[in-house]
């Protein structure tokens, strides 16, 4: 009896000093411990919660994940490009040098076209009046590191062709044609030296809707002598004025390489709901995921946990903010992925959003899909405390919540095995992608 109760001691003592070293140890850093769950300063590497022995609360402690720390563990969840769109748009890893740029200063020049047979009848600032607050979009989204300038040229050019002849799709070499047209008409008029976006808005007397969006490759169209890579037509103004601003979002999302997360062939969101600026463009306020916003450089490396392990215990801080690690991500293969991220204070359902990507998948197809659906369409898709769901074998459970995080506990089942896709890296999956394109729309060329 008296053996026992000596070890009952001395593993208590043991213990003690253990949570001691653990509170010393969190004292160092400048963040205390408790305090680490309010607000994790940007490219924080602090996060990981263990369970206290004795007092079953959570403690956090620090967590080397950072990209100088753990390369080979982040380079598994930056996705290979693998969408049939190829260099134009698509979820891998890295982005086409074609794309416009993401972080610092993006020039837009806005150019107001009309036709023959639809005649403008409003003026250039009338159509414009609603647009500059684009700028407020991607400055909240990309957390202060991109600034669009609108570049407006306030007349209107007549293109001598039937109006129709600008309506369709993108991402088809045919599609360059009205780009090209377009440009021989306003070329004298407008200096395109360093301009990233060329944006046609089309004439107001033009009653279908039209949003064309046409990312090419280096070197298609020049002016100016500059490279002119990414171009976009819409009517978006005429019959949406109020949300001019969102629609212009949405394609200059797709000027920085992002995909169609809506389905394309309805003009539905079932996929995505209204996460993402590329899902839905009528939310209450904008909205990308963190895996998109990574890829674009706006948050760090050390900001996502790039998860190699059975099961971890991880806080994740709503991304209102901009500190802070912000997602878990699971990688499943080169392409596939599960991903959980923490919502707050957007006018959507708060908690945390768990979703599959797959960059096989094509644009507007469903490359990236929220979990659990439990109705007619993900809005209402992110867990609460007690909740739990599913995904490829990948299970995760909300443990706590505040009005700033969410702590999730991820767990990879026995199929959840990652497996990678191809022995190519993704710079050499991205120069074959667009030589091959390049070459696609260099005998397009040939044959007009």
């Amino acid at each position: 009896m008296k053996s026992r109760l000596f070890y009952s001691f001395l593993l208590a003592a043991f213990l003690s000093l253990t949570l001691m070293q653990i509170s010393k140890t969190a004292a160092q850093t400048e963040t205390p411990t408790f305090e680490m769950a309010q607000a994790i300063p940007n490219g924080s590497d602090f996060g990981l919660a263990v369970t206290a022995p004795l007092t079953d609360s959570f403690v956090y402690l620090p967590v080397l994940r950072s990209a100088v720390n753990v390369p080979a563990a982040v380079e598994n969840c930056q996705l290979l490009e693998a969408s049939p769109s190829g260099s134009a748009v698509g979820l891998g890893f890295p982005t086409s040098a074609a794309r416009s740029p993401s972080k610092g200063t993006m020039r837009v020049k806005v150019l107001f076209v009309d036709f023959p047979d639809s005649p403008a009848t409003k003026t250039t600032q009338e159509l414009f009046v609603n647009l500059p607050e684009v700028a407020n979009v991607y400055d909240t989204l990309s957390y202060g590191q991109l600034d669009i300038q609108l570049e407006p040229v306030h007349q209107w050019f007549r293109i001598n062709q039937s109006a129709d002849s600008w309506a369709g799709g993108f991402y088809t070499p045919p599609y360059i044609n009205p780009f090209r047209d377009a440009l021989a008409v306003v070329d004298p008029a407008v200096d395109f030296s360093g301009v990233d976006v060329v944006y046609f808005l089309m004439s107001d007397a033009y009653t279908p809707f039209v949003n064309l969006t046409q990312p090419l490759p280096q070197g298609v169209i020049t002016a100016d002598g500059h490279n002119l890579n990414n171009f976009v037509a819409g009517s978006e103004t005429i019959y949406h004025p109020f949300a001019g601003a969102r629609l212009m979002g949405h394609e200059i999302g797709h000027t920085l390489g992002l995909p169609d997360l809506y389905n394309t062939t309805d003009g539905q969101s079932p996929f995505f709901g209204q996460w993402d600026t590329m899902a839905n463009t009528y939310g209450p306020q904008p909205s990308m995921m963190a895996y998109q916003r990574w890829k674009l450089g706006w948050l760090a490396n050390s900001q996502i946990y790039c998860q190699q392990s059975a099961q971890e215990t991880i806080y994740i801080e709503a991304m209102q903010s901009a500190g802070g690690v912000k997602a878990v991500m699971v990688p499943l293969s080169g392409t596939k992925m599960v991903v959980v991220e923490s919502h707050r204070a957007e006018g959507y359902k708060e908690g945390a959003l768990v979703y599959l990507i797959d960059s096989a998948v094509n644009t507007g197809a469903g490359p990236v899909r929220a979990y659990p659906n439990r109705g007619t369409d993900t809005d209402d898709a992110p867990l609460v405390v007690g909740e739990s769901v599913t995904v490829e074998g990948v299970t995760i459970e909300v443990l706590e919540s505040t009005n700033s995080h969410d702590l999730v506990r991820v767990t990879r089942g026995a199929t959840a095995v990652y497996e990678p896709t191809a022995d190519l890296t993704n710079n050499t999956n991205r120069e074959l992608i667009s030589l091959i394109e390049t070459l696609t729309f260099d005998a397009a060329d040939l044959q007009q």
